[in-house]
């Protein structure tokens, strides 16, 4: 027997549709991704069968859901990506819950000391058929916070100044300020795309596929239009940095408007978070790359050692005393 649920459309910051999970595990794998680096107040609608439990006791009945038991995520304390387990004390969320977020915890089952708290506050609400569970999940606070620093060798490829417009782009992220998120990432973009020209270029010298286009490159760079140097970065990429066919500049083509010009928060979350993906697999593959090409190309152009006399071998006999 169901509880009463509420409907998805009056619930505040909700998704215009839920999304179709299609198994508790399902359930289980999507709210694991959130936790980890999801961002705060960004409610997770969905829908399908039989992801809630119902527990049935004397006259009373309740309905309740279960969180991963497992999280993968960085552990400062280990330095090192680890396993964390749910805190025995934390048992199934029940809906209906009354009163401040909930608060769970995980552990780092490596250490075992380093523990990640959450306050989250999860709604049974009615499906979008008769017979489907329909749920809302929010993430409304975490302890210690997400991380909102780059990473030191994305920091460093930035620079200070970038580097800073940056972490104000994760921390509008992190806190669902989508809009203001893409503005700085934008920014970023823009002080940064020619150096993102010079390493595509670089990358197409050593991996031998340069076009007539990269004659082209510092009239392209003189441009003031940020579309136009995407799209000459995009045909200059060499294909081992096209995984599958896909072209990581494909993601960050529309950046120069997209988000800025009547898209909704949630939208600007969506971009933002494509954008920053491809942004980051760029800057770092391609920095990476190209000083592994340098010092390749840097010790096979020394010369080579000259034979020198070979030493007196110790087997072989003295001269004669005389």
């Amino acid at each position: 027997m169901r509880s009463p649920g509420r409907n998805f459309e009056i619930i505040n910051g909700m998704p215009r549709e839920p999304i179709k999970v299609a198994s508790r595990q399902d359930l289980e794998d999507k709210l694991a991704v959130i936790l980890v680096s999801g961002t705060l107040y960004n409610s997770f609608a969905y829908t399908g069968s039989s992801l809630h439990i119902t527990q049935t006791g004397g006259f009373q009945t309740a309905r309740f859901a279960t969180l991963p038991e497992q999280l993968r995520m960085f552990c400062s304390r280990c330095s090192a990506e680890q396993l964390w387990q749910i805190a025995r004390m934390e048992g199934p969320i029940y809906f209906g819950h009354e009163g401040p977020p909930q608060q769970i915890a995980y552990y780092c089952r490596n250490c075992g000391q380093q523990q990640q708290y959450y306050w989250i506050e999860w709604l049974e609400v009615d499906g979008t058929d008769k017979d489907e569970d329909g749920g809302v999940f929010t993430k409304v606070g975490q302890w210690p916070p997400l991380s909102v620093e780059p990473s030191k060798q994305l920091a460093r490829a930035l620079g200070k100044e970038n580097a800073g417009l940056y972490k104000k782009a994760l921390i509008n992220a992190a806190i669902s300020h989508g809009l203001a998120g893409l503005a700085y990432f934008r920014r970023v973009i823009e002080n940064k795309v020619n150096d993102l020209i010079d390493l595509v270029a670089e990358a197409a010298k050593n991996a031998e596929s340069e076009t007539q286009a990269s004659k082209d490159i510092e009239n392209v760079k003189g441009s003031l239009h940020l579309d136009d140097k995407i799209a000459f970065a995009k045909q200059l990429l060499p294909a081992h940095l096209r995984p599958g066919g896909h072209n990581p500049f494909d993601k960050l083509y529309g950046v120069a408007s997209a988000g800025l010009h009547g898209e909704s928060e949630e939208r600007c979350l969506e971009l933002f978070a494509e954008y920053k993906f491809a942004f980051e697999y760029l800057f770092q593959n391609l920095t990476v790359e190209n000083e592994q090409a340098r010092e390749f190309i840097k010790q096979m152009s020394k010369p080579s050692p000259k034979r020198g006399v070979q030493a007196v071998s110790s087997t072989q006999q003295e001269e004669p005393k005389s």
